[in-house]
């Protein structure tokens, strides 16, 4: 059992590990500090006292409608309050929250909807015309519920606070902890997003190793600004962590803006940040206002692994004067995984390799395996798997994926190359599972190439990732095209668009004669992608 923090030891605080329910972590930081901030969103604070009431609001009119333990009730919602107040209204129901990608498109939501089995889909003015192009195609018995605006012929939900009462006399569904809490999709190589099944119990031992790993427990202020969206994992593994901890969120909406990013840092004096990809720092501190903005506040600045490089970890040290920087490596299937806490004298000693994602966060095994799953020595290459109560239990309706997906017994395969040193440290060496990591989303390539391939000029394509100095990452692509034909980059990114979220739209086009698949009809990712680097080498010398 893990040694609790100077936080709970002091307070009698009950770890969410010990927990049944997600939502039980809320409802404790709402009887131990109902009158402090709980959310700050575009300027409007919400006590939690105020937040349990919109909370219980939400699960009554939910339970109004049918919603009981059990059933799968997806949401297309943007970063602001009614995200929150669904996802905990779920939770208290006993019913399984299903976060939809807030940018998917029409023939995405559809899958999405089907691919989880949902009886309802709740969402937001800004996915309204989103929603009615894919009425039609929406699976039988999906009920499609508006809030914060009325679609004539769908049910709205409320949208103000209710007077249900304190959060310590509404009942939680009596779902064990073992229950599904959520359903999240995320990327990988075969072809469509995966819809990663995650228990109340793997998500609430999350929340707690993502806090004993950063320790935000014992930050004496607790002021967490979220930029990321919380319908994605990360996002939502931080707004669940710090509303565990009793924390203030000031959780950002309306897409990036730095000069409202750095205005909220300075106004509430925030001690949290977490931006993702890491160039997003760059992004934020090369604007202007950062040079007039007080952000001597800032403890700790979070992101991902991928990307963080010593010139932005200097700028970061720059723009922060008081912050360390924590990053690190994980997966939606594994809810945990590494974290490294980078402080300014490990720079100024050049006491770090660039491609470190860290030490395995608490709560959570990793090690290094060959192809045959044997455990490999420190300074060799393998597979990392990982072994926790945090891990998800299956891939929803999938069960040869999952099957897949564990070893014998029952560690979860990462599909990451990684080598531990002898001091503990994982390093990061590809991929094993293709995928695209572009502005923070998983872009999976398989998915990008069977649209790029419906397109009636294209005969075959190949879709790999570029290096991008904003976004880690860009979308680029190789196409053979059938004889007599023409495509430009913009006829191709329009035509992606009506079937793909947009920042999955191939960013390169690169047209060759042929891409040269073998009589197995494999082709030489590696080769092809040196024949477009030195074609665009070629095109601006």
């Amino acid at each position: 059992m893990r040694a609790r923090t100077a936080a709970e030891s002091r307070t009698g605080f009950v770890p969410p590990s010990r927990m049944r329910n997600m939502a039980e972590p809320l409802m404790q930081s709402i009887r131990r500090h109902p009158d402090r901030i709980a959310l700050v969103v575009s300027g409007r604070e919400v006590t939690y006292r105020e937040f349990g009431d919109r909370v219980n609001a939400m699960t009554a009119s939910l339970r109004d409608r049918g919603v009981g333990a059990g059933d799968r009730v997806a949401f297309l919602l943007p970063n602001g309050l009614h995200i929150v107040e669904v996802y905990f209204a779920l939770q208290k129901l006993g019913a399984v929250a299903v976060p939809l990608n807030f940018r998917s498109v029409p023939e995405e939501i559809l899958h999405l909807c089907a691919s989880a089995e949902v009886s309802a889909l709740v969402f937001g003015k800004e996915a309204t015309e989103r929603v009615l192009a894919a009425r039609a195609g929406l699976p039988p018995g999906v009920r499609p519920w508006s809030i914060g605006t009325a679609v004539d012929g769908y049910d709205q939900l409320p949208d103000e606070e209710g007077t249900q009462g304190p959060v310590a006399d509404e009942p939680v569904a009596p779902v064990g902890p073992d229950a599904i809490s959520r359903i999240q999709f995320t990327g990988g190589s075969t072809g469509r997003p995966k819809a990663v099944v995650r228990t109340h119990h793997a998500d609430l031992v999350e929340i707690e190793g993502t806090y004993l790993s950063n320790g935000l427990a014992d930050d004496p202020s607790k002021i967490v600004l979220i930029q990321c969206p919380v319908d994605h994992h990360g996002g939502h593994d931080w707004l669940c962590m710090a509303l565990a901890v009793g924390a203030t969120i000031v959780l950002e909406s309306g897409g990036f803006d730095a000069g409202r990013i750095l205005r909220d840092v300075d106004r509430y004096r925030v001690s949290y940040m977490i931006l993702l990809p890491p160039t997003t720092y760059t992004r934020l501190l090369d604007d202007p206002r950062a040079d007039t903005a007080d952000l001597t506040s800032l403890r700790i600045a979070q992101s991902s692994a991928g990307g963080m490089t010593r010139e932005i970890a200097q700028l970061i040290f720059r723009g922060f004067p008081s912050a360390d920087i924590c990053f690190g490596w994980g997966q939606t299937e594994s809810g945990l995984g590494s974290s490294l806490m980078l402080t300014r004298r490990m720079l100024e000693d050049d006491d770090l390799r660039w491609d470190n994602v860290g030490r395995p966060q608490p709560l959570i095994d990793m090690k290094i395996v060959d192809g045959h799953g044997h455990d490999v020595p420190d300074g060799v290459a393998g597979e990392c798997v990982v072994r926790s109560a945090a891990v998800m239990t299956e891939y929803y309706g999938q069960p040869e994926l999952t099957r897949t997906a564990f070893t014998d017994d029952g560690w979860l395969r990462t599909g990451d190359v990684m080598v531990r040193d002898p001091q503990g440290y994982f390093y990061l060496r590809s991929r094993l599972k293709e995928m695209i990591k572009s502005g923070g989303e998983n872009v999976f390539i398989e998915e990008v190439e069977s649209i790029v391939l419906r397109h009636p000029a294209v005969r075959d394509c190949v879709v790999f990732g570029m290096p991008d100095p904003t976004f880690g990452e860009s979308v680029a692509c190789a196409v053979e095209l059938v004889p007599g034909r023409s495509l430009t980059l913009r006829e191709l990114q329009t035509f992606c668009v009506c079937y793909i979220a947009s920042y999955k739209k191939p960013c390169h086009l690169t047209v060759l004669d042929s891409l040269g698949r073998d009589f197995s009809g494999k082709v030489d990712r590696a080769r092809i992608v040196e024949r477009c680097e030195a074609l665009a080498q070629r095109r601006h010398s």
